[in-house]
């Protein structure tokens, strides 16, 4: 029994690590393209058009 526990535990320490990597990749995908919007206005949408048709 505590095998059990101790291979749920391994598995569920793997999945949430590789959930927690995801995460932070997409987080870090999301500044990057952040940070170039600001530096560059030229690549910034205009408000009005970017949430669709009202």
């Amino acid at each position: 029994m505590i095998y059990g526990v101790l291979g749920l535990l391994g598995v569920w320490t793997a999945l949430y690590g590789k959930r927690s990597q995801a995460e932070g990749e997409r987080r870090e995908a999301e500044a990057i393209a952040a940070g170039a919007a600001a530096a560059d206005p030229a690549t910034r949408q205009d408000e009005s058009r970017s949430h669709g048709p009202r």
